[in-house]
């Protein structure tokens, strides 16, 4: 069945939060979820910011199973009868005695000793919950104007039409220069100076003879990756093993959704 993966954007030293709407029902982190009290629209989403108030939400289409749906319900179930036998803590009481404070103090490290194994037992519950999140199987998507999200093959199925020449590169140092005449970057191997790989060169050219070129460095594809993969933070996957053929895929898809907007914008 459909389910939508939904990561928050924050900025680098925030943990984003990452949850599942399925059906109408929300698995996963739900702080968000329930401070925009359950939305059932998934275009809330694709407008909806964050903790940081400029940073929004990435929304992916994927399949999930009726029994991966039943665990993430019996797991949530768990969480929920796990969280009712914390002990709440003695919170901080200005103007005490000294003795008072140790008598505070010494009231919460009991309180502590009752309450660590449902700390436990939470973060193992949560990590259930996250395994089964990543597992699931994320198409390589990408959203136009903050609304339509469309797949890669519907990308190049919509742009074969308008293309004669599409080509993207290796680049190596001193193969990618800006070319001031062009007004942008472009693309010469045998100004090649050394085998260090510096990034990827993307050229397309339109059927009415219109270049369209993009240089992207290995270090912009690193961050894009760290900010929106959850295999290249956890050092899985196609990122790994092939992770030319990912950002090859990611300049593709800055190209094509550049020529499309001009088209339609026409």
């Amino acid at each position: 069945m459909k389910a939508y993966i939904i990561e928050s954007t924050e900025y680098k030293h925030n943990t984003p939060s990452v949850f599942v709407f399925v059906n109408g029902e929300y698995f996963g982190d739900l702080v968000y979820p329930t401070r925009d009290k359950m939305p059932q629209d998934i275009n809330h989403w694709r407008t909806a910011t964050c903790a940081d108030s400029d940073r929004w939400f990435h929304v992916t289409e994927t399949e999930i199973t009726e029994e991966q749906v039943s665990e993430l319900r019996r797991l949530h179930k768990e969480l929920d009868e796990n969280s009712k036998h914390f002990v709440p803590y003695t919170p901080y009481r200005p103007g005490l005695t000294k003795q008072e404070e140790e008598e505070d103090l010494m009231e919460n490290m009991c309180r502590d000793e009752i309450n660590r194994p449902h700390f436990r037992k939470e973060s193992e519950l949560r990590a259930s919950i996250e395994e089964i999140i990543n597992s699931l199987n994320v198409k390589q998507e990408i959203v136009v104007h903050n609304m339509r999200y469309v797949t890669l093959k519907e990308l190049e199925d919509q742009a074969r039409p308008y293309l004669i020449d599409f080509k993207i590169l290796v680049a190596h140092r001193g193969e990618v220069y800006y070319d001031e005449i062009a007004g942008g970057y472009s693309f010469d191997s045998n100004r090649r100076i050394s085998n260090e790989k510096i990034g990827y060169y993307g050229f397309l050219t339109t059927k009415d003879f219109i270049p369209y070129s993009k240089f992207l460095s290995v270090e912009e594809f690193q961050e894009h990756a760290k900010k929106y993969s959850r295999d290249y933070r956890n050092k899985q996957g196609l990122y790994y093993t092939n992770f030319d053929r990912m950002a090859f895929n990611h300049l593709k898809r800055i190209l094509l959704v550049e020529l499309l907007l001009d088209i339609k914008a026409q």
